[in-house]
């Protein structure tokens, strides 16, 4: 394993992530691309009422940021929810 530890005496708790930080389908591009900043995430999952929708991905939220007005302030509330669809499509896709 990359930290020098024996992958046949560790254990997947130890190497888990226990407190998650998520999104949801509203959350909007930039509140997204700042937790992943801020907690140096390449992934984010997004969840909704009924559990996990899908993960975001940096190259996807980075697509998003460049797609919106950089004058604007207002949120990306269009393109979080597209954001959401496609990965909730690909959720869908996934269990079938």
């Amino acid at each position: 394993m990359a930290d020098g530890k024996d992958a046949n005496d560790v254990r997947t708790r130890a190497l888990i992530t226990t407190h998650l930080t998520v999104i949801t389908a509203t959350t909007s591009i930039q509140d997204a691309a700042r937790s992943m900043v801020t907690g140096h995430f390449r992934h984010l999952p997004v969840v909704g009422e009924a559990g996990l929708i899908g993960m975001a991905d940096i190259t996807e939220v980075r697509a998003a940021l460049l797609h919106t007005d950089a004058a604007s302030t207002r949120t990306c509330r269009p393109q979080a929810h597209h954001t959401a669809r496609l990965l909730r499509q690909r959720a869908e896709r996934s269990r079938t």
